[in-house]
This record gives structure tokens, sequence and C-alpha cells, in this order.
């Protein structure tokens, strides 16, 4: 089967005004890109830029097998962008599929896959208060230097980014920044690699010890934050900073107990409270009111996608065109109900 998956970019480039639309085929026959201005309705969509339709074959059944084939049209998008951005050193992202269709060949009736998408936090929620602020600014009294300003720095990147692995990475960064500041200057002993037994110098008759090494700093805080099974977390969170930091991805670690929107909420969660230790509560200029913090269900920033199947003609069977493809058009709305804020008052003390 012939796919098309119809896409809309941004990009810091676009076509000279009039040009006829540019095609980039992979040598390997294994899809084509197509890219045009945007159009005015196209507009609507946020930064939207370029129009991109990706065609490629596919054995995956229509639509039967919609998501194995939205995964694959993502694939060959990214392929092409990749080189893209590095053939200009400009900015070409994703920001919607609109529509996957059977661009088979000879068709009199076609399949198709409408797309509505809308961010779950777009809509702003009217939540903010004078508690909100008052807490605010007890924390900047009771800020510890640098390094506790630094760690909130990385929290609050890794709290607005939209990419998994990079809002892991930002959490990570603030936790490091942490368990540096906190750990303290006692000696462990220095374990055998294998047993993690403590090593013992037969020469000297002492067993070595050294100040903790960041890893076994990050380790013990989340001894402090995660009561349940830490050591396993702690594991489980190093074999994804280590993929990350050596240009994998989480989706490439075989056997991980969670996915990847679990591992960053776990770890935001940790972040969020192993900052909490950095404070100099001393400097609380209200030490004996509640601080009130908002505590979300996640972090990681979702969408809701809404699809529509349809069938319908196109004018040449033969030779489908996709400006000749009807405008449809539907929204997702998320419905607010009346649900107090999940806010949680802790004592600073």
């Amino acid at each position: 089967m012939r796919c098309l998956a119809d896409f809309i970019l941004d990009s810091d480039l676009c076509l000279p005004v009039g040009a006829t639309p540019l095609t980039l085929n992979d040598p390997g026959g294994r899809f084509s890109l197509t890219l045009s201005n945007a159009s005015e309705a196209e507009h609507a969509v946020p930064e939207a830029v370029l129009s991109a339709q990706v065609i490629f074959e596919t054995e995956l059944g229509f639509p039967e097998e919609r998501r194995e084939i939205d995964e694959l049209a993502h694939q060959w998008l990214s392929e092409a962008l990749n080189v893209l951005a590095f053939t200009t050193n400009r900015k070409f992202v994703s920001r919607t599929l609109k529509r996957l269709v059977d661009w088979t060949p000879g068709l009199i009736d076609r399949d198709a896959m409408i797309y509505t998408e809308t961010p779950e936090w777009d809509l702003a929620e009217p939540e903010l208060n004078a508690d909100y602020i008052g807490t605010a600014e007890r924390l900047l009294s009771m800020q510890a230097g640098p390094e506790h300003q630094a760690a909130m720095r990385w929290h609050r990147i890794a709290v607005q980014e939209g990419v998994l692995e990079q809002q892991f990475s930002y959490f990570w960064f603030a936790l490091e920044i942490v368990a540096e500041a906190v750990k303290g200057a006692e000696r462990i002993p220095s374990l055998c690699p294998r047993c993690r037994t403590p090593l013992y110098c037969e020469r000297c008759q002492i067993h070595p010890t050294h100040r903790r090494y960041p890893g076994e700093a990050i380790q013990e805080l989340v001894r402090r934050v995660q009561p349940h099974q830490p050591d396993e977390v702690f594991q489980v969170l190093q074999r994804i900073r280590h993929t990350l930091m050596h240009g994998g991805r989480i989706a490439d670690i075989p056997d991980l107990p969670c996915s990847d929107q679990q591992a960053v909420n776990k770890l935001g969660v940790i972040t969020w409270n192993a900052i909490a230790f950095m404070a100099n509560k001393t400097d609380d200029p209200r030490p004996e009111a509640p601080l009130t913090f908002g505590v979300p269900d996640h972090y990681v920033r979702r969408k809701l996608v809404a699809t529509a199947h349809m069938r319908l003609r196109l004018p040449n069977p033969d030779n489908p065109n996709i400006a000749d493809f009807p405008a449809i058009n539907f929204e997702a709305k998320y419905v607010r109900t009346e649900i107090p804020p999940k806010d949680v008052a802790a004592s600073s003390n």
C-alpha cells in the first residue's frame, strides 16, 4: 500500500513566493517528502510555515494498523528533517499530522484518517493566587546560594520542556546539582565493583574511603526522597541518564520496567523533593505559616489527539492530488470540571 502523511512544519525557511513545491526523494526509495508554503488555513496552526507530504510504501493495513503507519510516517519525516537541518543549519520542526491517506494509485474509494490535537495544558488554569505568591516570596528569602538558584533554573526549564528526553536530562541536571551541594564531607568505603562490598588494602591494613562520587551522591539523595525501592529506582534512572548522555533514546533501552513518561514523571517528583533540601529554613520570614505548592499529576506535556476515519473519492484515481482533498475540520477540547486544585500545604519546619 502507498500512504500519504500530510504534516504541518515550523521552520526558519520557506519557499520563495510563487515557487513550485520541492520534493526530496530518498535514494533507497523508502519515501519522498514534498514541501510547499503553508496555506492561509494552515497558518491557523501556531507557527505553521511549511506544508509537508511524506509518501511511502508499507505492508501495513489501513486503517486497522493506523498507529503503526503513523509511527512509520513520523520516522521517515524525522530522517528527512535531520538531513534538511544539517544541510541548511536552520530549524525544521513537525507541528502536527493533519491526515493519513491511502495513496495507492487506481483506488476509487480511499480510506483516510483526519487528525486534530490540542495540548493538555494549552488552556491556562485560573488557579494562580496569593498563597502561591506568598510561598514564592518566602522561597526567595530561603535561597541557599548559586547552586540552589541553578537547580531551580533547570527545574523550571524541565517543567516547560515538551520533548521527553530533554525533559529527563534537565531534571537530572537539577538533581545532580542538589546532590553535590548537600552530600556533605563524610567519607565512605570504596566498594568492589563486582560484589559491592568494602575494599581492603592488605599493605595498609585499612578500608580505603573517599567522598561520595557524583553518582553515589545522587543515589544517597534518592534514598532520602524515595522511600519505596530507592536503589532500584536509582538504577533505572541512571541507566536512562547514561543512554541519553551517549546519544540514545529512552525508547532504545531494552527491558525497562517503566514507560518513558513514567520515568520522566518519577524523576520530576524526586528532583522537586530534592531541591527542597537546599532551602535555608532559618531564613524563612514566617516559619509558623504553611507553604503552599502545586502538585501536578504528571510533568510530561501530553496532547489530546482525536481522529476521524472517512472514505472519499478524489477526481483522478490514478494520479491523486492532495490539493483535491476536501477541507474537513473539527476540534478537540478539554472540558474543565469543577475539581479543586491539587495543592499541598507543607510546614516549613
